[in-house]
């Protein structure tokens, strides 16, 4: 279902000779009442913004509720198990474990349809050169290969630097 509404999106605005603009915002663990819309004691007001004028996927589901495997199948379309990703990325296993920059990615779909991609924040699918996210449709990454980092002066890449 997922490549059907990717597709259609994909098509639409081409026959129109218009791109909408299109920001998918991703994020591990995060509880349903993590932001103001769903919880008046937070103040979250360009999240609840984003939530009331785009769309929201409130009964979604992953493959799994591991952070590396379900991010590995939102960028494929297909299984952890497919991927050879079945578990978080462990930092020891990082340099030689990640997506498959052979694996076709939904993101390079879009890239193909004129798209400019650009991924902001944790990558966690490998910190080798080879897994890097512009090896799978990004032509834009600004944050963090590995799985997490600190949210005080984090180290992140920018452009390919340090």
């Amino acid at each position: 279902m997922l490549v059907k509404l990717l597709v259609i999106g994909m098509t639409l605005p081409v026959i129109a000779n218009e791109r909408p603009s299109i920001v998918f915002i991703y994020s591990d663990d995060q509880d349903p009442t993590a932001i103001g819309i769903d919880n008046v004691e937070l103040k979250t007001p360009h999240m609840d913004r984003l939530l009331r004028e785009g769309a929201r996927l409130a009964n979604s589901f992953v493959t799994t509720p591991v952070c590396s495997t379900a991010r590995a199948s939102l960028m494929s379309s297909r299984f952890g198990t497919e991927l050879g990703i079945t578990d978080w990325i462990n930092p020891r296993r990082e340099a030689d474990h990640g997506l498959d920059p052979k694996i076709v990615t939904w993101l390079e779909l879009f890239a193909e349809a004129g798209y400019k991609n650009g991924l902001v924040g944790k990558w966690h699918l490998g910190t080798a050169d080879r897994f890097h996210p512009t090896r799978t449709g990004f032509q834009y990454f600004m944050g963090f290969r590995s799985g997490g980092t600190t949210p005080k002066n984090p180290v992140l890449e920018i452009d390919g630097q340090t």
